[in-house]
């Protein structure tokens, strides 16, 4: 997996329980041990299925970069669609 959008900060701001995305930042993984169970995500979330995170995931990140992380991937879409 590439990618995994947390679809709980699009309802959680929607319904403000939230004021912002900020507010879900730093990404905090318990034990430094990346996976479903251990960690508080961001705007990236992980498997709930297979616990896992995608490659795009970085314990300690800030909003900032998982905007980034996303744009990259964007980008990386893009150019495969062009190329096939």
């Amino acid at each position: 997996l590439i990618i995994i959008p947390n679809k709980k900060i699009i309802s959680a701001v929607a319904t403000g329980k939230v004021q912002n995305c900020g507010e879900f930042y730093p990404v905090i993984c318990q034990g430094g041990v990346e996976s479903y169970g251990t960690c508080e995500v961001g705007l990236i979330s992980c498997d709930k299925n297979t616990g896992r995170c995608p490659l795009f995931f970085a314990n300690g990140a800030t909003q900032k970069e998982d905007e980034a992380s996303g744009g990259a991937c964007l980008f990386l879409a893009l150019v495969i669609i062009t190329l096939c």
